[in-house]
């Protein structure tokens, strides 16, 4: 199933698809935090303590507010919209 499909079924209700649709996105996650972290490193800027597993653990949080306001009418993908709530 989609991320997109998953996304729209959940909100629909099926909740328990939630663990499904956070093992598709997951990489993405991991990839967008150690690109935070690295960016953070090369400008010398702070992560405020963060680390690698902090970063993924608040990116389920940003997922599950992706899920909410998701809508698949506008022609996003998820992980686009994904995006947002990971900034």
């Amino acid at each position: 199933m989609t991320n997109e499909e998953l996304a729209v079924r959940i909100q629909q209700g099926e909740e328990t698809l939630i663990s499904q649709l956070w093992e598709q996105v997951e990489g993405f996650v991991v990839m967008k935090a150690v690109s935070y972290i690295k960016a953070a490193t090369l400008t010398r800027s702070h992560t405020n303590g963060a680390e690698l597993d902090d970063l993924v653990q608040e990116g389920y949080f940003a997922m599950l507010i992706a899920i909410r306001y998701f809508n698949e009418a506008k022609g996003w993908t998820f992980l686009t919209f994904l995006n947002k709530p990971l900034k």
